[in-house]
């Protein structure tokens, strides 16, 4: 099969473009000659059909309303008047009509010169059977219009102006040009625009004859040099190298530069070789330690959700890291027999530093809580132990509550979290309020408050992260806190502590719609039972 070379390629596309450009430069030229040129035409005919009036005597309108209301002396100067000044300004036809009855007469016109010749000009009161639809449209909305039409006087581009006399009588004012004039200047430009692109197009393709064939062959041999470069694996061979090295000599210009790259790129290509090798086994160990670190953590958190024999609650939550490892975190444990200690948290960073602050931060927070303490107690006595290994400065956000399974009383601490959500069994939707505190790991001297809630049979508590309500889709809004709570109210009012779980992730999924996620999205629910 034969193959088309670099420099037909060249030459043929190099051909297309001209031949492109050409046709371009005809079309544009032609199109911005002719919208000037009609511009300007209808500006003749606009300011030559307001003259017509001009040239009349002040009572002509209202006179011309009946056959015989002109004199045929009168009309006929007026007729040399006008038919002096339409051959002054070039124009065919300047006229004005008066509509009666439906139907359209003559009262004032011109005469062309083969018309005076002939004796055949328009009379006073002639009836004008085949007006155009812009015409009728100017008498009937009393509006400018332009037309481009032809009738039994020719062929005509077009002014019409209706008017009112001084005496009340409407009546219209036309002017027109022949269309053969605009035809002819058209024609004349088209050639013109032709003809200089011919003329430009034979001398581009003459320059890029010469240029192609000086530049073409030693790009064929730099394309045969790399291609010989990657069949044999990019090992070295002097023939070429020296080949490669003459080329890049003689050459000075782009050429020569490029040589010279390709030189530089087989030297480097074996280095980067060796280099990505190298990178590539350093990531998968990387990677596969990233993947350790996952399920380590993963391992942290409960993944059973069974409560002791006996409660009167059940418990679910979930967590996706944005990252291979993220910061939030919650966990759960019995604290006796009907009490259950519930977390969540989100550390101020993502990945594996935020994946080790957290983990810290869930084994005090678990051996505090332990102790009998109150939750604030616990946020005060974790605060100060996080502040004091903290030289990175991360900072948690926890929630931390005391359930009790068995009166559904609920005592909690909120360091610097999201208040979480509590869905009465009818749909009521409230936030938890507030108590003192702000983040863990900051200030060791932040003093936490305690509050109470009680949940009543059916009632559940959502908590959750900011990943949740920050959530974005594609158009940069937000999940919203108010969207969590209206599906708090509509959907999950009642359900099971799993099903809310899964409702309001499959929500959040839907709302971005694909995009990824920017932060760790956790949700946990705990729901008094019956």
């Amino acid at each position: 099969m034969k193959t088309t070379t670099l420099r037909q390629k060249l030459l043929l596309f190099l051909f297309l473009i001209n031949v492109v450009a050409t046709a371009s430069f005809t079309v544009n030229t032609y199109r911005s000659d002719r919208a000037n040129l009609l511009e300007g035409i209808d500006q003749k005919l606009m300011s030559s059909a307001r003259a017509l009036p001009l040239m009349l005597p002040a009572d002509y309108p209202d006179r011309a309303v009946a056959p015989g209301g002109i004199p045929l002396a009168e009309y006929n100067a007026d007729l040399d008047r006008l038919s002096a000044y339409a051959d002054a300004v070039g124009l065919t036809y300047l006229y004005s009509y008066y509509r009666t009855g439906g139907k359209i007469y003559t009262t004032s016109t011109n005469a062309t010169p083969a018309e005076r010749a002939k004796g055949t000009a328009t009379k006073y009161w002639d009836l004008y059977d085949t007006p155009p639809p812009q015409m009728l449209d100017a008498f009937a909305t009393g509006r400018v219009r332009f037309a481009e039409y032809g009738d039994a006087f020719g062929h005509f581009r077009s002014a019409f102006i209706p008017l009112v006399s001084p005496g009340g009588t409407p009546y219209l004012v036309g002017a027109d040009i022949s269309i053969t004039f605009i035809t002819q200047r058209l024609e004349a430009t088209l050639l013109r625009c032709v003809a200089i692109g011919a003329a430009i197009f034979l001398a581009v393709l003459l320059v890029s004859w010469a240029f192609i064939y000086r530049l073409s062959g030693p790009l064929v041999r730099l394309a045969a040099y790399t291609r010989q470069l990657a069949e044999r694996n990019f090992a070295p061979d002097a023939a070429q190298q020296d080949a490669l090295r003459i080329l890049s000599a003689r050459s000075r210009d782009e050429v020569g530069r490029l040589a010279d790259s390709v030189q530089q790129m087989e030297r480097r290509l074996g280095e980067y070789i060796a280099t990505l090798k190298a990178t590539t086994a350093a990531k998968e160990r990387i990677e596969s330690e990233l993947k350790i670190a996952r399920d380590i953590q993963q391992s942290i958190l409960p993944h059973s959700f069974a409560l002791p024999g006996g409660a009167r609650a059940e418990l679910h939550a979930t967590m996706e890291a944005a990252k291979a490892v993220g910061g939030d975190l919650y966990d759960f444990f019995p604290l006796d027999d009907r009490r259950l200690g519930i977390v969540v948290g989100d550390v101020s960073d993502k990945g594996v530093p935020a994946a080790f602050f957290m983990a810290v931060s869930v084994t005090l927070l678990r051996a505090h809580t332990s102790k009998n303490l109150a939750p604030a107690e616990v946020l005060a006595l974790v605060n100060r132990e996080l502040c004091r290994h903290n030289d990175s400065m991360m900072f948690v956000t926890v929630f931390l509550a005391v359930l009790d399974l068995e009166t559904g009383r609920l005592a909690y601490s909120n360091g610097g979290h999201n208040p979480p959500l509590l869905v009465r069994r009818g749909g009521t939707v409230e936030t938890l309020p507030p108590t003192p505190g702000a983040a863990m790991g900051v200030f060791e001297d932040t003093v936490y408050g305690g509050a109470e809630a009680v949940l009543a049979p059916g009632d559940l508590v959502l908590l959750y992260t900011d990943g949740v309500t920050e959530a974005m889709d594609p158009d940069n809004r937000q999940y919203s806190l108010g969207r969590l709570q209206a599906l708090a109210a509509r959907q999950v009012a009642g359900a099971g502590a799993r099903a809310v779980v899964e409702d309001v992730m499959a929500d959040v999924k839907t709302f971005v719609r694909g995009c990824a996620p920017s932060d760790d999205i956790t949700i946990m629910v705990a729901r008094r039972t019956d």
